[in-house]
């Protein structure tokens, strides 16, 4: 498990051989590093105390039958809270914005929920095949405004490259500048507007995977957790319109 911080010693491994009195950082990032692992560790002996079953109830049940680590218990809690919950909450921020910058969007997505949920009962999963808008809307929020604005995770090409006349030599870390992917206007006509119809079958242009962006990164390492961050933005974002109309404050107080 790394800390803020530890991507700089990956950049220039040397600083780590650096006695600590010269360059105390790659010391401080390890005492940090295990202070996080026992932490990690504490809330999922916690979790797992819940009479309720829960990830921390699973993973204490895997350590037993697969003779997980405790630093193995620790990552995979660390890499859920760490990758699902800042991230999620910054989408909702950003969703909010969208809402408030864009109205018109966010009328249709309402619309929508009205007219194929009600007002008598909240959006559930069984839901989502009937909303194509709301799924839209929840794919150009994280288009417009992607939390992981330089891709996330550095890669590193497994060969020498070469393109445009730029040389990579293998093993070189290669950090994608998602900001500026997600605003080419090949890809996205009108880059800066909050447009969900843009991911409307008839309206989509064509794009390198089936997602139509790349805010859980790309390639082999990209997000694992994928699948259940969309499943939920559906989830916290259907709801949310469907119990909130978002407006610009107009108290001078706020």
């Amino acid at each position: 498990m790394q800390v803020p911080g530890a991507y700089w010693c990956e950049t220039i491994p040397e600083l780590r051989s650096l006695l600590s009195w010269i360059y105390p950082l790659p010391k401080l990032l390890e005492l940090g590093s295990r202070a996080f692992k026992r932490y990690f560790y504490a809330l999922t002996a916690e979790g797992g105390s819940a009479k309720a079953l829960n990830f921390a109830n699973y993973l204490l049940d895997a350590q037993k039958e697969h003779g997980l680590t405790m630093e193995d218990i620790s990552g995979l809690t660390a890499n859920l809270i760490g990758g699902g919950v800042d991230t999620t909450s910054s989408t909702m921020i950003s969703c909010i914005l969208g809402c408030v910058a864009f109205p018109e969007a966010q009328k249709k997505a309402q619309e929508e929920i009205d007219r194929v949920v009600g007002q008598g009962r909240s959006p559930t999963l069984e839901d989502e095949p009937k909303l194509p808008y709301c799924a839209a809307f929840v794919k150009e929020t994280l288009r417009w405004r992607s939390v992981a604005i330089l891709g996330g995770l550095p890669h590193a090409p497994s060969k020498d490259d070469e393109y445009r006349g730029y040389y990579f030599p293998a093993g070189i870390n290669i950090t994608g500048n998602l900001w500026a992917i997600h605003r080419n206007p090949r890809d996205f006509p009108e880059p800066d507007v909050f447009k969900p119809e843009r991911y409307l079958e008839g309206s989509r242009m064509p794009y390198p995977n089936e997602r139509g962006h790349n805010a859980f990164g790309w390639g082999r390492r990209q997000c694992s957790g994928q699948p259940l961050a969309e499943q939920g933005l559906m989830m916290y974002l259907t709801r949310f319109l469907w119990a909130f109309r978002i407006e610009p404050g107009t108290d001078d107080q706020l």
